[in-house]
């Protein structure tokens, strides 16, 4: 059923395992559907409907057919208006994955109301690691700005740093704690870490992540600044270091 296969699909998006035989199979099924009323694509609902796009953007699998099956739902007032904060988020977050398709540009349509949903107040506090991270930026000299909230309100960013010039993108330096990645594969990124870079590289973001364990696992202040510079000139941004790229 529809219900089976999204929470079978879901696993392996949330453990950002890879599912390509899956989301053909899933695809090829809807495609069957005469219309998008009847087969399998008549089973889901919106909310449903919107779950399965999100797997689809997280595990990077675009399909027509998933698009189609959700601006079929997501044409209808009356099923707009049942979708959960959730549900508008990973409409939100299909979106910004394909974002250059054509479907991206129709849901572009519903943003206000996805921004509305998820409206994010800013946090009080960073956590240890993040302050960490702040105090060797602070040693190096280079300007930043913690818990950031993006322009649009759909997320909060660890720290932010301007570019070098005004037209340059803004570096994302997201600090991963052990809940961003799988506990039965340490290093592994989970499904909703995919998707925030995905977010915030769509709104023109360059996205740096310090993963806990390569943090702990430098050391020294040097170590740790070494680190971060190496970091900040893979991102292009050569003009906060002096250093060669080792």
């Amino acid at each position: 059923t529809a219900s089976d296969l999204n929470m079978v699909l879901s696993a392996f998006a949330k453990l950002n395992h890879p599912a390509p035989r899956l989301c053909k199979v899933i695809a090829n099924e809807l495609a069957k559907s005469r219309t998008l009323r009847d087969g399998l694509a008549g089973e889901f609902d919106t909310r449903a409907a919107t779950f399965l796009g999100w797997s689809y953007a997280v595990l990077g699998e675009w399909s027509p057919e998933v698009a189609d099956l959700v601006l079929h739902h997501m044409s209808t007032s009356g099923a707009r208006a049942l979708l959960s904060d959730e549900s508008w988020m990973q409409v939100y977050q299909f979106e910004a994955a394909f974002r250059e398709a054509s479907a991206a540009a129709v849901l572009r349509g519903y943003r206000t109301q996805s921004m509305h949903a998820f409206a994010i107040e800013k946090p009080a506090y960073s956590s240890q690691l993040h302050q960490e991270v702040s105090t060797v930026l602070d040693r190096l000299g280079i300007e930043h700005e913690t818990e950031h909230v993006t322009d649009d309100g759909m997320a909060v960013v660890d720290i932010v740093i301007d570019g070098p010039q005004p037209s340059a993108p803004r570096i994302a330096i997201e600090v991963d704690g052990p809940l961003h990645y799988c506990s039965n594969v340490p290093r592994r990124e989970r499904g909703r870490t995919v998707a925030k870079r995905q977010l915030l590289e769509s709104s023109g973001y360059v996205v740096v992540h310090i993963a806990y364990f390569e943090w702990n696992e430098v050391g020294s202040d040097a170590s740790k600044e070494r680190l971060l510079r190496r970091k900040l000139q893979i991102a292009n941004l050569a003009a906060f270091s002096h250093e060669p790229v080792i």
